[in-house]
């Protein structure tokens, strides 16, 4: 995916262990076109091909507080693909459909300070990410 989505957690609690995962939100549900040099939406189509399949996991993660603080987490590695895949780092879309990323960040609470496992998790999402997933080419110039 490129260009990279980079987020820098702050105010992470030391000590307390962490998860910060990006996953893809479809943005309408509407397939579009490009005509002219401008995009169209064209028809209502559902974006969504598999939730499990449009979340990658940070790598440097789960972490503890102070490692996550104050510090960029690059997700260059997250990759998209139309074609479903066992690797981890694909994130599944249909190609023509807009979707935006959204950043989760997951505290664990260990069980031992509960009853059962719990999490807190905060979502933010990155609205300047929207693009319309391209898969395929169809002008001759730029698939030569």
């Amino acid at each position: 995916m490129y260009p990279y989505v980079v987020v820098t957690p702050c105010n992470m609690k030391p000590g307390v262990e962490y998860t910060v995962s990006m996953h893809l939100e479809p943005v309408d549900n509407m397939r579009y076109k490009y005509i002219d040099g401008v995009w169209h939406a064209m028809v209502c189509s559902d974006a969504v091909v598999d939730e499990t399949r449009m979340r990658y996991q940070h790598p440097s993660t789960p972490a503890l507080g102070e490692h996550l603080n104050n510090k960029p987490l690059i997700f260059k590695a997250a990759k998209l693909t139309h074609v479903r895949s066992t690797k981890k780092e694909l994130m599944l879309v249909r190609s023509m459909h807009k979707y935006m990323a959204v950043i989760k960040v997951t505290e664990i609470i260990p069980p031992t300070q509960t009853s059962q496992d719990e999490t807190i998790t905060a979502e933010f999402t990155l609205a300047e990410t929207a693009f319309i997933a391209v898969t395929a080419y169809a002008s001759e110039k730029v698939s030569k």
